[in-house]
């Protein structure tokens, strides 16, 4: 049982090492001004103005038009949503790993005591 329950731990420590690894990368291209430039500014900020004004724009009244530019704004967010939960996920994750390595220490303790008996 014991057995089971570190290896589901160190497959849990995995993933999230590969969490904390993918924010990590994410910090990276943030503090990258190409990045800045293209994605945060250009893309988040420049893209997204556009596109609302374009919706408001009455040539732009027609139905499938409108979806269009819905679709567009929606990826908009829909990307920054994907980065947010790369840094929240890639935090816990670093947050969490020293516990589940306690954790670990613990069972592989108690496996001992157990084998002592």
């Amino acid at each position: 049982m014991i057995k089971h329950q570190i290896a589901a731990l160190e497959r849990d420590i995995e993933t999230k090492k590969h969490q904390v690894a993918l924010n990590n990368a994410l910090e990276r291209l943030m503090s990258n001004k190409d990045f800045k430039k293209v994605v945060l500014e250009g893309y988040f900020v420049n893209e997204a103005v556009r596109l609302v004004s374009v919706k408001a724009d009455y040539s732009q009244r027609h139905p499938d038009l409108q979806a269009g530019i819905i679709r567009d704004i929606d990826a908009i967010g829909s990307l920054q949503k994907f980065f947010g939960l790369i840094g929240t996920n890639g935090e816990q994750a670093a947050a969490s790993i020293p516990q589940d390595e306690a954790t670990i220490e613990d069972l592989n303790a108690e496996a001992l005591e157990e084998g002592a008996e």
